[in-house]
């Protein structure tokens, strides 16, 4: 029994319907004690702005409070200077035309951050994936007919299908980064930001039943 197998490739372009941001709250102080109440503070005046941003809890993931020693070499001995506070937290953004306001947001009212993002990206139950998947069928059967057509040869059905997952270099592109910082002096201007759109891919490789055409 002759068979053709062939890899199907499905290609699907759409806008973006999530922003991660990442925000990391830094701040030192001579007290251990210091250092973490202001981080906490820091921590969660950013909470009340996520909060008056609509944001919802199962969206957020803050790691917690780090507090660690700051030291500096003097005269080849290590002298502590002070303590650093630490606090990061991860933030999932379902509508995407909120994130320049949420970024300004942010740096106004907890200056001590510094904002990682955003990455645009697509949530799995997104359509477009099921459209990739029907586009990499298509494929896979258009190319077994072709190369049936060229072998006088007649496609009877599927043996077998497996998929193999693909992860598109474009699917967390384009991505920015932006720096706000108490040095900076925050946002100057406003903030523009556009997602563009990113391409998600699916493959199929179909094994075919075949036989000689008939004339």
């Amino acid at each position: 029994m002759a068979t053709i197998t062939t890899t199907g490739i499905g290609r699907q372009t759409v806008t973006p319907n999530l922003a991660r941001l990442s925000v990391t709250n830094t701040l030192e102080h001579p007290h251990q004690a210091k250092a973490f109440s202001l981080v906490a503070s820091a921590t969660s005046e950013l909470a009340e702005v996520l909060k008056e941003s609509s944001i919802p809890s199962q969206s957020i993931a803050t790691t917690g409070v780090r507090v660690e020693a700051v030291t500096r070499w003097i005269n080849d001995r290590e002298e502590r200077m002070g303590y650093r506070g630490v606090a990061t937290t991860s933030i999932t953004v379902e509508d995407i035309s909120i994130v320049a306001a949420l970024c300004e947001s942010i740096a106004v009212r907890v200056p001590e951050s510094t904002i990682s993002g955003p990455n645009w990206t697509i949530s799995s139950d997104h359509p477009v994936h099921s459209q990739a998947r029907r586009a990499a069928a298509l494929d896979a059967r258009a190319r077994a007919e072709d190369f049936a057509s060229g072998l006088q040869l007649e496609i009877l059905g599927v043996l077998e299908a497996s998929d193999a997952p693909l992860s598109s270099p474009s699917q967390q592109q384009p991505h920015m980064d932006m720096m706000f910082s108490r040095a900076s002096g925050g946002v100057q201007g406003g903030l523009a930001m556009e997602s563009g759109e990113l391409e998600v891919l699916a493959q199929l490789t179909v094994r075919f039943e075949t036989r000689p055409a008939t004339s």
